[in-house]
């Protein structure tokens, strides 16, 4: 005769050894082990996302002081910087209602490549909503990373 404890130790056993994330989220609904297990993940999850929330946002000095970099290699300090990073750090930083008609501004003034620019200007008619106030920051931060946008064409746009 099998007790709730033991049952459940096998439950866990193949839930954290046999199954990945994909079949955690498929098998969750067989029996209520598998969902607590799942819900147990899920709240996890849900914690780490508030910490990285509250403490690892990117400094506001960010940009302006690379560090003993700018004494070594004065002319690639920013050839080093993440680019992933500054598309964080313009997601962060600017003000919203600058932020969602960004794409626009900065394909007419810094992507200076007409094949590109018109690349990108067709890549915003399709993808984006046309009313601005409708976009959210995660559209912006796919426009980025969808274009290829460098750091040189964030930096020649500006702020």
């Amino acid at each position: 005769m099998f007790n709730g404890k033991c049952s459940f130790d096998i439950h866990w056993y193949i839930y954290n050894n046999y199954l990945d994330f994909e079949n955690k989220k498929n098998v969750k609904l067989l029996n209520k082990d598998f969902y607590e297990l799942w819900k147990r993940d899920i709240d996890n999850g849900r914690i780490i996302k508030k910490y990285l929330i509250k403490y690892c946002k990117i400094d506001n000095e960010y940009l302006n002081s690379p560090g003993l970099i700018k004494f070594v290699y004065p002319n690639e300090v920013y050839n080093l910087k993440n680019v992933n990073k500054i598309y964080r750090y313009y997601i962060q930083k600017y003000e919203m209602k600058y932020l969602l008609s960004y794409p626009e501004f900065l394909t007419k003034k810094a992507i200076l490549n007409y094949d590109k620019r018109e690349k990108t200007l067709k890549w915003i008619n399709d993808n984006l909503n046309k009313n601005i106030d409708k976009r959210n920051r995660r559209d912006i931060l796919r426009f980025f990373k969808e274009n290829e946008i460098t750091v040189k064409e964030l930096f020649y746009a500006g702020m």
